[in-house]
């Protein structure tokens, strides 16, 4: 199966994790990153890693004024690169996967590292219900969402979920079982 990730962040672990399981796994994986600090070093992988090198902060409020940007490349790019399953990370890859999985008619999968609405600095409240309403309406358009962990369920309660998996996003094992 082919499986395009996409994640705004080159920073995070969890993605590259989740990228090398479903290629152990017999998939042929494409990572789509947004690399911020045009600092990231592509190491040989087993899967194929594309990134939009636009220089940006993380986690700041200014960083809404390049999320454009990074929105239409991740949609050309999904147009571009056929897959037989879209997988978001977060509520920033997530409108231009849904666009993008409904002309190709791909799967789309939405993984919630961190509820959006909940992770920005202090916002006006209409503001942040707009972000809540936006990321649980993209939620129904998702074939599976994962959550890491149960607790986060309260953050996308009422949202029309048709198939619900959680995926631990934890440390790996440092020293191997015998």
């Amino acid at each position: 199966m082919r499986v395009i990730l996409t994640r705004s962040r080159s920073i995070d672990s969890a993605v590259f994790k989740l990228a090398e399981t479903l290629s152990k796994n017999g998939h042929k994986v494409t990572l789509l990153i947004w690399d911020r600090q045009n600092d990231f070093k592509m190491e040989k992988e087993m899967y194929n890693v594309h990134k939009f090198s636009l220089k940006a902060p993380y986690d700041k409020l200014t960083a809404l004024f390049y999320l454009p940007f990074w929105w239409i490349y991740e949609f050309y790019f999904l147009l571009s690169h056929k897959a037989d399953v879209i997988h978001a990370c977060d509520f920033d890859t997530l409108w231009p996967a849904i666009i993008a999985k409904s002309i190709n008619r791909s799967k789309f999968f939405y993984i919630i590292y961190d509820f959006y609405a909940d992770n920005l600095p202090k916002l006006p409240v209409f503001i942040r219900k707009t972000i809540i309403f936006l990321e649980k309406s993209g939620i129904s358009f998702s074939d599976t969402l994962f959550l890491v962990d149960e607790s986060r369920y309260e953050q996308v309660k009422g949202a029309k979920i048709k198939k619900l998996v959680y995926i631990y996003n934890s440390p790996q094992d440092q020293f191997p079982l015998k």
